[in-house]
């Protein structure tokens, strides 16, 4: 379980930092962010 948590928390980081960079590609390009 040790190590599934460790790639769990790696995986969220990631997707994280995917979103903030969609999310500044966006207001750079003036578009409206569905949520």
């Amino acid at each position: 379980m040790k190590t599934h948590n460790k790639y769990a928390i790696i995986g969220l980081k990631a997707l994280q930092r995917a979103a903030a960079k969609v999310a500044e590609e966006a207001r750079k390009n003036n578009y409206k962010i569905p949520i």
